[in-house]
């Protein structure tokens, strides 16, 4: 999937080039081309194993094929550490002169320093990033001062990083599973708002099919591939469904440019995509959009000349003949001189969520929104933090039902594929659009006295209207999808096979506990280890034993005292959900649930704490249990 980069960062050792036959070299140079026409067109997995050939046939030490390489593991989902070798030996032989795409250049660009920073950021090794980023600024001087001002950016968001994964966001992230997710590669979701109608891309053989289920049930239907129905040569990616599911609206790209179009759902199947008018696309790069939940207004990005930066985006109403009207740019509190890009608007119309290169990020892109005042005003945008945001690219975030929940791809360990498709449900008191901040828009304070000032009968008394007023609060809480802060909800956490190490889902669900503990100074937990089922008895009680003190020492951290917490390593005895299928083979998902650290409440002195019983999927269940 293309996009076009406000900073070109040039695609453009000192040893001799290794000395082959004729027929040998040209063998080689077609290699090279072949590489470099797969780089062009952003298959990095069709490039890299190209530019493997060569390295393998004597180029290891050419510093162009070393940057080549990592350039494209620095591009693969789930491969971007891979990178920093190549990145690193290729910095030892570099040149003002590069000169992309000759097969005799034995040089790399001085821009691999910043794809240098970019593969440390990304592997949250931010002090070496800032070290990379100083340096592409030493060499590159004064000659490029836009793509200085991107680095001293990068810079900034690196020390932004370290402080915002301090203080991470609640929130929830759940893999859709099959049969949406697969071993390809499946990402770009867009969804209906009532979540019923779900249309994605994935990552074909040889091209980018569009792929459209159902949710029957409440679960998704078996994905239909509706390429040939929009009529897409592999070409077309989605950027958004209108309110009710019957509009989609795709990016479709070419070697030069892109151009949005919208696909119609009736009488039970897609029509062919076609292109919005002649205000929207032009001769240059529009990328992805999306329409109000009344249809009448769009929102979208282009680079066409006149904006405030490289991607900006624009706003265009609908005629009354169906056609779109001129576009305007919503101004430079949304658009910066860097890139802003797939755009999305909540129900209300009141909360624009988009992509930024050039606001305050972790690094690469981020998600934001910004909220549009009484008088029309778009107001500053605000980072939706971590995890939601990461030091990689965070380029797509589909939100459903006003922003209390959305969609987006993302790259996990133990996902299906090199990126799946997650709902990420936001916390309720936090980044609700409509609600603007549900602790302002339903605070038990002003709740209370709004209610208690209602006119009620005179023969019931003030306890009683106490009573009534605080009843009415914890439903209306409830009714919201707040819970209700008089009990504090713990949860088992989570580990990666074979791995000690905690997830980030876990460090949260620890900065909980802490929290919690910290609330209540009297109570003492007991932490319990498990594992699957994967290897020996002796093995497994180490492992287990290993995690629940990995949580004990993450706990101190945070400054809960050794003496509030047990631990034991109960090994691989404690399963709560099937290791194994009933016909013998492995169940990796129902290990998932094994793999865990149980929390106990062994001491306190009310019952202010729930332990969360964890679901366990029926299909996965252990029979008897």
């Amino acid at each position: 999937m293309k996009r076009p980069l406000l900073l070109t960062v040039v695609t453009s050792f000192l040893f001799l080039s290794p000395l082959f036959s004729q027929d040998a070299n040209e063998k080689l140079k077609d290699v090279f081309l072949d590489a470099e026409y797969f780089l062009l067109n952003e298959n990095y997995l069709e490039a890299v194993y190209s530019y493997n050939i060569l390295y393998k046939k004597g180029y290891e030490n050419v510093a162009n094929i070393n940057y080549r390489i990592g350039q494209c593991y620095l591009n693969i989902p789930g491969e971007k550490s891979k990178s920093i070798p190549y990145l690193e030996k290729a910095t030892q032989h570099t040149s003002l002169k590069y000169t992309e795409g000759s097969f005799k250049e034995i040089y790399a660009p001085l821009d691999v320093y910043f794809l240098l920073g970019n593969a440390y950021r990304i592997t949250n090794q931010t002090d070496k990033a800032i070290e990379a980023y100083n340096k592409y600024n030493e060499l590159i001087g004064p000659r490029n001062l836009l793509a200085i001002r991107l680095a001293d950016k990068e810079i900034d968001a690196c020390k932004r990083a370290v402080e915002m994964m301090e203080t991470p966001k609640d929130i929830d992230i759940a893999n859709l599973g099959r049969p949406i997710n697969t071993s390809a590669r499946d990402f770009s979701p867009v969804v209906s708002d009532d979540e019923s109608e779900l249309v994605y891309n994935s990552a074909q053989k040889f091209y980018e099919a569009v792929f459209f289920s159902k949710k029957v049930n409440n679960k998704w239907s078996a994905p239909t591939n509706i390429t040939p129905e929009i009529e897409s040569d592999g070409d077309q990616y989605c950027s958004s469904l209108s309110y009710d599911g019957t509009e989609l609206y795709l990016r479709k790209e070419d070697n030069f440019d892109a151009d949005i179009m919208v696909a119609k759902y009736e009488n039970g199947r897609w029509n062919k995509s076609q292109p919005l008018g002649k205000n929207i696309n032009t001769k240059f790069w529009e990328g992805n959009a999306c329409v109000s939940k009344d249809g009448k207004t769009l929102y979208f990005s282009s680079n066409k000349t006149g904006g405030f930066g490289a991607l900006d985006l624009y706003k265009s109403e609908r005629k009354s003949d169906g056609s779109w009207g001129p576009a305007v740019n919503l101004g430079n509190t949304i658009n910066t001189e860097f890139n802003e890009d797939a755009p999305f608007i909540t129900d209300d119309g009141k909360r624009l969520y988009f992509s930024s290169q050039g606001h305050n990020t972790m690094g690469g892109y981020d998600i934001f929104y910004a909220d549009l005042d009484t008088n029309g005003h778009w107001q500053t945008p605000v980072n939706l933090g971590y995890p939601i945001n990461t030091t990689d690219d965070d380029l797509f975030f589909c939100p459903v039902r006003n922003g209390a929940a959305a969609y987006a791809s993302l790259y996990s360990k133990d996902g299906y594929g090199s990126e799946d498709i997650y709902r990420i449900q936001l916390s309720p008191e936090k980044l609700i659009a409509g609600q603007h901040n549900l602790k302002d828009t339903i605070n038990k304070q002003n709740l209370t006295a709004t209610l208690a000032n209602q006119t009620l009968a005179d023969t019931v008394s003030q306890q009683a209207q106490k009573a009534k007023v605080e009843a009415s609060v914890e439903k209306l809480l409830v009714d919201s999808g707040v819970q209700a802060r008089a009990r504090a909800v713990l949860r088992c956490i989570f580990f990666d096979f074979n791995k000690a190490l905690l997830t980030i889902k876990a460090q949260r669900e620890l900065d909980h506990l802490s929290m919690v503990m910290g609330n209540y100074p009297d109570v003492k937990i007991e932490l319990i280890g498990n594992t699957d089922a994967k290897g020996g008895d002796e093995y497994n009680l180490m492992l287990s034993e290993k995690r629940a003190n990995s949580a004990k020492t993450y706990l101190m951290k945070k400054g809960i005292v050794a003496e509030r917490i047990m631990i034991k390593g109960v090994g691989k005895k404690n399963y709560i959900a099937i290791n194994e299928n009933p016909d013998g083979t492995d169940c990796r998902d129902g290990r998932v649930f094994n793999r865990r650290v149980d929390i106990r409440v062994i001491e306190a002195k009310n019952n202010a704490i729930i332990i969360e019983e964890v679901k366990v999927p029926e299909k996965l269940q252990i029979k008897g249990h």
